[in-house]
Formats: structure tokens, C-alpha cells, sequence
């Protein structure tokens, strides 16, 4: 039997990850800090104002939420298959879906701390925890999901 274990925005939010919903305020605090390259700079406006350009075509009734991440990554994937997103071109719209990935890992890289020792990278709280008990559960020989467990 396997196990499979699903972590949720928890356990990246506790290493410094903003949740979905907060994402783009830390991308506007980054944007605005001076850390980011020329390239970097405009991919993230980029990525801006296609949230506007959104906010203006998006139906009261819809259930986009243009503040989640989440919704925008799905609506410019969409709009690579569908070759459209507002006004802009198909050019325009993978330039978009780069920059959106551009985003998304610098904001991680500023955010979520990894530490160093012993000349190894780890694996930032609580995730270095969490593999820990997964390899003590593996060596005892207990599964995580037994009712046994301590």
C-alpha cells in the first residue's frame, strides 16, 4: 500500500510563502522595493495590467477573483488556448504567461527563506519536520495513517 500526502497552503505560508489571495500584494511590495532586474520589472507590470485590463471585461456575476493568483493563472491559460485575452495577441498573451511564471518565482525566491548548513541547503519549517517523520515512520515500519500511531 501507498501513502500519499497532500500539503496545503499551510505548510508553504509557515516557510514565508504568501497564500493564494496575498500573493499580489507581495508582488507589489516586491515591484516597488528596488530588488527586482529591468526584465523582472516589466514582466511584473506586465502581469498588472492585465489584472486591469481584466477588471474592465469581467461580469460582476463571474467567479473570477482577480485578487487570487490562482484565477489569473487559469484565465491566461485559457486565453493560450483559446488565443485570446482582452485586446492583446497571441505574442502578447505567451509574453503574458511568462511573465505570470516570472511573477510567481521570484515572489517565492524573495519570500520563502532556505537555509544553509553544514554547507547543504535544507529545507525551510515546517517542511524539514515533516520528512523527518515521514523517515522515522519509515523506519519503524509504521504507516502514518495506522490508528497505532503515537
Amino acid at each position: 500500500m501507498k501513502t500519499v500526502f497532500i500539503l496545503g497552503a499551510g505548510a508553504s505560508k509557515k516557510a514565508g510563502a504568501p497564500l493564494m489571495s496575498e500573493f499580489f500584494q507581495e508582488a507589489e511590495r516586491l515591484l516597488h522595493s528596488g530588488e527586482l532586474s529591468e526584465e523582472e520589472k516589466e514582466a511584473f507590470d506586465d502581469v498588472m495590467q492585465a489584472r486591469a485590463e481584466l477588471r474592465q471585461v469581467v461580469h460582476d456575476k463571474s467567479d473570477l477573483d482577480l485578487t487570487n493568483i490562482e484565477h489569473l493563472f487559469g484565465a491566461i491559460e485559457m486565453a493560450k488556448v483559446i488565443g485570446k485575452f482582452c485586446e492583446r495577441d497571441e505574442e502578447s498573451i505567451t509574453r503574458l504567461n511568462q511573465s505570470l511564471r516570472m511573477l510567481i518565482v521570484r515572489t517565492l525566491e524573495e519570500t520563502v527563506p532556505i537555509p544553509f548548513s553544514k554547507d547543504n541547503y535544507v529545507a525551510p519549517a515546517p517542511y524539514g519536520e515533516f520528512v523527518k517523520l515521514i523517515a522515522e515512520l519509515n523506519k519503524t515500519g509504521v504507516s502514518p495513517d495506522s490508528p497505532y500511531r503515537d
